[in-house]
């Protein structure tokens, strides 16, 4: 089933009905040092605009279907006003025989950490977690692959596993495919379906914990850096473990729900110098926190947040992707439908260290968001 149900809905028969949604980002960056001129830049953005289709064509049996999603993002161009891209975010078919029985194929997110597999409705934080935001260079997280998968107890443990195409290009030579693996379990409500949410705006009580890991060989490496036509090619491994928590405040007996969520990350590429732009060498980690107030401010809930991350880049990675960052960021967002319809205002802190010499550096940022997800 597609995330939520709550946009359009049109029924064919007793066993087909066509789903429409939108999805939207709209925001406001300012970003200390970062105009030309080197003070404060400034800009408004359409980050993301999204339609929505999920077809249930047909059923198999007592508890399977054969669906169908289809994708259209549309991003804008470079600043001040260059071409706006439409492209197939998502293409694919789903073949689910029961619970325990599942088969996806198409272009879709494979089975990683929770903060990409959420990618289609959006971690609650203002953006992607840095130690792994450079997944999004690759395709924005997408891949053609072939999916199975399954949950027990409706959701409450869920395992995956996928082939994916992963890196494709000279560095692999013998077009290797990359493998996908993760499991889940829920110890308070379960979570159906191969996408966690965002969040449950109360709905749920969530304490989840997930370990996905990834493989590809001759998935890294290089071609000439070694001398001209020369490839260097390595495998590429990705190991995660990811949580999330989100229930009511039972502590201080004001209404109001918890919030957190975050995960570990490590990447090997066989301290390779890779030049594919998006795969590198390094560990890390983020957490984040909020609290929702119960009362009304208006039309909306107030949910203060506040998250930190470190990512420890290799020395052995390409110019740039070296040396240790860190981001501290704190936010506060305003909920007028649950998460699917609010307005974020983050402050935030980004910072590098020295890498040979290249001194530290810092930069502060504030970022405003209209998101909207019907």
């Amino acid at each position: 089933m597609p995330p939520a149900i709550a946009g359009p809905t049109i029924n064919i028969d007793k066993d087909s009905f066509l789903w429409l949604g939108l999805y939207g980002r709209l925001d406001f960056t300012a970003q200390e040092a970062s105009a030309p001129g080197g003070s404060w830049s400034k800009e408004f953005s359409e980050e993301e605009g999204r339609l929505l289709m999920y077809l249930q064509g047909m059923k198999l049996g007592e508890k399977g279907i054969v669906a169908y999603e289809l994708d259209i993002d549309t991003q804008n161009g470079t600043p001040g006003g260059g071409p706006t891209n439409v492209k197939v975010l998502d293409n694919y078919i789903q073949f689910e025989f029961n619970d325990y029985a599942k088969f996806w194929v198409g272009r879709f997110v494979p089975p990683c950490d929770r903060a990409s597999m959420t990618a289609p409705a959006y971690l609650y934080a203002f953006d992607y977690p840095i130690v792994s935001a450079w997944q999004i260079a690759y395709s924005n997280i997408r891949d053609n692959n072939a999916a199975f998968w399954g949950q027990v107890d409706g959701g409450q443990y869920k395992y995956y596993f996928a082939l994916s195409n992963g890196r494709h290009d000279q560095v692999n030579q013998a077009d290797n495919l990359k493998y996908w693996l993760r499991l889940q379990a829920d110890f308070l409500d379960p979570e159906p379906g191969y996408y966690p949410s965002s969040s449950y705006d109360g709905a749920k009580k969530i304490a989840s914990i997930g370990v996905s890991y990834s493989y590809q060989k001759d998935g890294a490496g290089n071609v000439g850096l070694a001398g001209p036509g020369v490839v260097t090619s390595k495998s590429f491994k990705e190991f995660a473990i990811d949580y999330r928590y989100e229930a009511p405040d039972n502590i201080s007996g004001a209404g109001g729900k918890f919030d957190s969520e975050g995960a570990w990350y490590d990447y090997d590429i066989d301290h390779a110098t890779d030049t594919s732009g998006y795969l590198l060498q390094g560990h890390g980690f983020f957490v984040n926190a909020g609290y929702a107030f119960p009362q009304k401010f208006g039309i909306g809930k107030l949910e203060p947040i506040v998250g930190f991350e470190q990512f420890w880049r290799s020395p052995t990675n390409n110019v740039g992707l070296q040396g240790k960052q860190q981001r501290f960021e704190v936010g506060l967002q305003y909920l007028i439908k649950g998460h699917d319809i609010r307005i974020d205002t983050y402050w935030y802190r980004l910072e590098q260290e020295a890498v040979g010499s290249t001194p530290s550096s810092g930069v502060n940022g504030i970022k405003a968001l209209f998101v909207f997800y019907l």
